[in-house]
């Protein structure tokens, strides 16, 4: 008898044990099944693969969804998909449920960033100050090419930037902007630059794809009279990447028209890739980029083939200050040289290389300055065409 009650009472204990233990097993395998989901999506959020990182983020707000974390990181993935309701909404929630956490204080910046989007569309960039130029006339393209290398001035510059930005749809947006730059010089007034850029173009969000096609027409005067007109047309694709990398592939035509020299009108195609990394939240960035540039011209000593490689750093300083280091190197080959230079002259070929390191301070959001040195040095198989440049800036902006 005393074996059939022991029996019975580890029977009991048993199954009460089981269904005490249960509940805790449940418990844990959601807990890691919520860290599985949450890992996936953010590995697919970095990675640029928004629906995946949606998927993952929103199996793990089942399972906890009050959790700030998979909240905010689902507002970002939407944010990122083109879905900027969607994302907008759990941004809100994020503040609304902690507004003083650090989720809560991010999630509130892009709030006011939609905010901001939403009551401007526009905006006005202005610079103006002076420029010291060691070799005013970029490059010799007169027969005199000792006569008009070196000149030496000071200038002053105007450069103003208008655009203004309409949504016609979601994810479509249709744009104009205005670009107005205007150098005086102190001594060569032959050499003073009236430019003017019209730009036309739209914009298409589909997730981590961003589409651009562009139409601009571009005149400039030169010391006062008609010099060159453009008219282009640019399609570019931009793929972002995850939050630190985007990709930009794009072609660009121009059929070029200069008034002073018929021979160089010109047919240009140019087909360009560009890699952009952020750090620093966004604050800091670097770019490489590659293009390839062919000309064609009226007159055949204008025609070339080339190709170009760009890279540059932008890094935050204390105090709102910001420096930034660029460079490009650029090869072309030309099918004929200047034979009234020259005589019978194949194959010109010019290297040429550009530095800038620059450094702006802003003083609110409103003003700023901005100094910059530039040195350009060309390297070409005719000594003639060789040339360096040195250029220092010091420019006053405001933005609006």
């Amino acid at each position: 008898m005393r074996f059939f009650q022991g029996l019975l009472a580890g029977l009991f204990l048993t199954a009460l044990a089981s269904v005490v233990m249960v509940p805790a097993a449940a418990a844990e395998t959601a807990k890691e099944r919520y860290e599985v989901f949450v890992q996936k999506g953010l590995s697919a959020l970095d990675d640029g693969d928004t629906e995946i990182a949606i998927d993952n983020l929103e199996e793990a707000e089942k399972i906890e969804p009050k959790k700030l974390d998979v909240l905010f990181y689902l507002g970002q993935a939407y944010w990122n998909s083109g879905d900027i309701n969607q994302g907008t909404a759990y941004f809100q929630k994020v503040y609304e449920l902690s507004p003083d956490s650090e989720f809560g204080k991010v999630a509130k910046k892009y709030l006011d960033l939609l905010t901001k989007k939403e009551a401007k569309r526009y905006f006005i960039d202005v610079f103006s100050g002076f420029q010291y130029d060691t070799n005013v006339p970029e490059k010799p393209n007169t027969t005199a090419i000792a006569a008009i290398k070196e000149k030496v001035d000071w200038s002053w510059l105007f450069y103003l930037k208008g655009a203004y930005s309409h949504p016609v749809a979601d994810g479509l947006t249709l744009n104009a902007s205005y670009d107005f730059y205007q150098s005086a010089h102190f001594n060569f007034s032959d050499f003073d630059v009236n430019d003017n850029n019209l730009k036309l173009y739209a914009t298409y969000v589909k997730g981590p794809l961003v589409g651009f096609l562009a139409y601009n027409f571009r005149y400039t005067f030169l010391g006062g009279d008609s010099f060159e007109s453009i008219n282009g047309v640019s399609p570019k694709l931009r793929y972002i990447a995850g939050s630190k990398v985007t990709v930009e592939a794009y072609y660009t035509f121009e059929d070029r028209n200069f008034y002073t020299n018929r021979l160089r009108d010109s047919l240009n195609h140019k087909y360009s890739l560009d890699v952009y990394y952020y750090f620093l939240d966004k604050q800091g960035s670097a770019r490489l980029g590659y293009y390839h540039d062919i000309e064609n011209a009226f007159g055949r000593q204008w025609d070339y083939d080339g190709y170009g490689l760009l890279w540059g750093i932008t890094v935050p300083l204390p105090w709102e200050m910001r420096v930034s280091a660029n460079g490009e190197y650029q090869y072309r080959r030309y099918d004929k040289g200047l034979s009234i230079v020259h005589a019978d002259i194949r194959n010109r070929k010019n290297n040429n290389t550009s530095y800038t390191l620059s450094v702006s301070k802003q003083f609110d959001k409103h003003f700023g300055v901005l100094a910059s040195y530039t040195d350009i040095q060309d390297v070409s198989s005719l000594e003639e065409f060789d040339y360096d440049r040195q250029i220092v800036s010091l420019l006053f902006t405001a933005k609006f």
